[in-house]
């Protein structure tokens, strides 16, 4: 099977202790062709020139892999980051890994393979999780290490990610057609994925690939685990959760709704307790209706 070209996204800040172990991933992970697209997002440690020496050594080492290194002068954002990659891209597919993840053997070819075979926009992989020293702390992201259910992830992945949201950040591979047709990610948003997720699921035929194609990396410099960046993100969340439910339907609809609560200061015990409620509804429909 002759497999599209593609291309890898790669935002890069502050990642100067995994940047390389993400770059040498690319070379095993897929039997057609990239096109590599990192971009370094004004780091303020060695990221860059330790990037520009792995390109120095082995840019032109793989008949398959094509480079292309961008080095913001100001510090943008991750959105703003992974469209200035985009806008770069030749590719029709589009894949995008943070450069303190990285890939399996044969991981994209997998994802691209199951993507192809379903006529699909998007796939969304398992991936392994890893700890600093690559040490595996799971095996499944979704099911080991966030308790997902298989059965609603193949059955509507679509209501399953709005009520238990679970996707790691290297997960993801879709057609460009489909990313440009969402109009990309929101730079306005410090958590781009959920906002850009939800418009996904919403509009798109989306798929689960239960394999792991990828690590992804928990360790203590996760944006993630920032109390600044979590008690931004959370207002952010409530918002982007209430301004996409209108394009859903059901109990997923019912339940991006009560975020309305949130965002009208009513407090949180009742805000979760409304949500458990319709989250028990909806598994008690999964199971029974």
């Amino acid at each position: 099977m002759n497999l599209p070209k593609v291309s890898v996204l790669i935002p890069c800040f502050n990642h100067e202790n995994y940047v390389v172990n993400c770059l040498e991933s690319i070379q095993y992970c897929y039997a057609g062709n990239i096109e590599v697209i990192i971009c370094d997002d004004k780091s303020k440690d060695n990221s860059v020139e330790i990037i520009e020496s792995y390109l120095k050594e082995f840019s032109n080492s793989f008949d398959n892999i094509d480079f292309i290194f961008i080095k913001h002068e100001v510090n943008k954002g991750v959105s703003e980051t992974l469209n200035d990659c985009i806008s770069r891209s030749s590719s029709d597919y589009i894949y995008t890994i943070a450069s303190d993840d990285f890939f399996l053997k044969d991981g994209i070819s997998k994802a691209m393979k199951l993507l192809l075979d379903t006529s699909s926009d998007a796939v969304i992989s398992d991936c392994i999780v890893v700890d600093d020293f690559n040490n595996v702390v799971s095996s499944s992201a979704f099911f080991d290490y966030r308790k997902s259910s298989l059965k609603n992830l193949q059955k509507n992945i679509a209501e399953e990610l709005v009520f238990n949201w679970v996707v790691p950040g290297p997960a993801l591979l879709q057609k460009k057609t489909t990313l440009i047709s969402l109009g990309g990610f929101n730079k306005n948003l410090i958590a781009e994925d959920r906002d850009y997720y939800l418009r996904l699921l919403a509009t798109k035929k989306v798929i689960f690939n239960r394999e792991p194609v990828s690590g992804y990396r928990v360790h203590a410099r996760n944006l993630s685990k920032n109390k600044v960046y979590l008690s931004k993100a959370n207002k952010e969340f409530a918002a982007v959760n209430f301004n996409a439910s209108e394009t859903f339907n059901g109990f997923a609809k019912v339940y991006l709704k009560t975020y309305w609560l949130d965002l009208n200061n009513i407090p949180i015990i009742f805000c979760s307790n409304i949500r458990r409620l319709i989250k028990v509804m909806y598994l008690l429909w999964g199971r029974y209706g």
